[in-house]
């Protein structure tokens, strides 16, 4: 999801402060964020994250 006007950004400062653009976050399915990276994120961490929080880990 992209955040062109910044109003995500904003609503997540608990997890992610405002200056660490680019951010990723990966929500499990409860809807809680299982994990974040700042900056970047390969591809393989992006599948490794998404994978343990679809396992529930």
């Amino acid at each position: 999801m992209k955040d062109k006007g910044g109003g995500i950004l904003l609503t997540m400062t608990q997890y992610v402060p405002p200056q660490a653009a680019p951010s990723t976050l990966v929500v499990d399915k409860q809807g809680r964020v299982a994990s974040r990276t700042l900056g970047v994120a390969e591809e393989s961490i992006l599948k490794s994250l998404i994978a343990g929080a679809a396992a529930g880990q």
